[in-house]
């Protein structure tokens, strides 16, 4: 076997793209780059071999002038370091129709989309490792590329990279299973790319990895985003470490106004009880990270969160409350208000936070009508049948295929249809938990 190596794994990065959580004037413009720099960085300070990055590089096919040539700085910075870097093409970046607008440095070694290429990587003037790889031809790849993937017999390292959602019946992303990978013999690594949320799938040989998303751009890229530290030894056990990149972090915030004790008779109460409740969470979730060793099953350096110094919060407002009669009258206008008066007062704060999005669920107080809704027959009934769609597979089933030709039950996250409401078990249940709240607001105004 020839020498250890160490690399970093990164993917989806998506150069092109920006954070923008206001319209007019509050836009993240250089996350996406700050967490590429972040890498290139990541890899000269542990003095890796290589970086590996497994598709999505840019956002698009045809990638923009300013992300090209950010990328080809960022590899000349490796280049001096003697760092190389293997990359392949992904469904955002096929190489089909792509042409480079600059020259690529040396160290920069791109796998063509035609047929799988394999690389040799020399270390201390010996074989160390060979690396495989194909780019997507087009934005859908519908080959079973992972066929071709067959590890030659030298006693070395084996690492492939392959964009792929993992799913033998998606024909537009590399259709391929877990097992596919598992079984084929002779790979130490599988550098995966396409699933935006860093996963360990197998943490023995072959290594299965989702480096995630560096930088999420939405509310659907959740948490800290990051890349893969991965070393590969020969007489002891190989190891693997998720290095946070983002600067920004998107975070889902609810806030409960049911706590007991609590009362909250106006829109100035709310706003500062939302205020001290967000602060609360932000600085709870920034010291559960430290206090722990690990963040989705990877080791994790947990001085490496201060990377991110902002936030950006979706938040939902819950509960019953007499403030139900206030938002019943005009709860867009309200809504827009507070967001702009809890931005004013985290501006100045760090880490800093925005608030891009505030949803509102507020029900009518009933506490006056319990012994009415314990008795009613009618809620009674809705309750039972609420209950039975969530235990009842095959009911939820038949509600699900029952729904009009306005939503679908099945869709890509790559290539949403903005024609169709997407439904998912999320939708289902806030549309049972609204109908239900209609129709006791019906009965009760009856009462009243």
């Amino acid at each position: 076997m020839g020498s250890d190596i160490r690399f970093i794994h990164a993917a989806d990065i998506h150069l092109g793209s920006i954070i923008c959580v206001n319209e007019e004037d509050f836009v993240y413009k250089n996350a996406v780059y700050d967490s590429f720099e972040k890498i290139c960085s990541y890899a000269i300070e542990y003095k890796v071999d290589f970086l590996i990055i497994s598709g999505d590089l840019y956002d698009r096919e045809y990638q923009c002038v300013k992300a090209n040539k950010f990328f080809i700085e960022c590899c000349k910075r490796l280049e001096k370091e003697n760092i190389y870097v293997y990359a392949i093409g992904g469904n955002h970046d096929p190489l089909g129709e792509r042409k480079e607008l600059f020259n690529l440095p040396s160290n920069v070694y791109l796998f063509g989309y035609e047929q799988i290429s394999s690389v040799e990587f020399i270390k201390n003037g010996k074989l160390a490792a060979k690396l495989y790889g194909q780019s997507y031809r087009s934005k859908a790849e519908g080959r079973k590329i992972v066929d071709n993937y067959n590890a030659e017999e030298q006693d070395i390292f084996h690492i492939a990279l392959l964009h792929t959602q993992l799913d033998n019946s998606n024909t537009n992303y590399v259709p391929c299973s877990l097992s596919d990978l598992k079984n084929k013999e002779g790979f130490s690594y599988w550098a995966l790319g396409h699933i935006h949320k860093s996963i360990i799938l197998n943490k023995i040989e072959p290594w299965i990895i989702y480096p995630g998303i560096p930088q999420g751009r939405d509310i659907g890229e959740e948490g800290i985003g990051g890349c893969v530290l991965v070393n590969l030894y020969n007489s002891k056990d190989s190891s693997v470490e998720l290095l946070p990149t983002s600067s920004v972090i998107w975070k889902k915030a609810i806030i409960s106004i049911d706590e007991s004790g609590l009362e909250i008779n106006n829109l100035t109460e709310l706003e500062e009880y939302a205020a001290a409740k967000l602060e609360e969470y932000i600085s709870n979730y920034v010291e559960e990270i430290k206090k722990s060793d690990t963040y989705n099953g990877f080791k994790i350096n947990k001085e490496l969160i201060s990377v991110a110094n902002s936030f950006i919060v979706d938040v939902q407002i819950v509960g019953r409350s007499q403030l139900y009669y206030i938002f019943n009258n005009d709860e867009n206008e309200i809504l827009e208000n507070m967001k702009t008066s809890l931005n004013g007062a985290f501006m100045r704060k760090y880490p800093e936070m925005h608030i891009h999005d505030i949803d509102v669920d507020i029900k009518r107080p009933n506490l006056e009508f319990q012994e009415f809704i314990a008795n009613n027959n009618l809620l009674n009934e809705v309750k039972e049948i609420i209950k039975e769609i969530y235990s009842n597979d095959e009911l939820r089933k038949e509600l699900l295929n029952s729904v009009g030709k306005v939503w679908e039950t099945k869709w890509d996250n790559e290539n949403i249809n903005p024609a169709k409401i997407q439904f998912d078990e999320d939708k289902l249940k806030d549309i049972l938990d609204k109908s239900e709240e209609l129709i006791l607001n019906s009965l009760l105004e009856r009462i009243e």
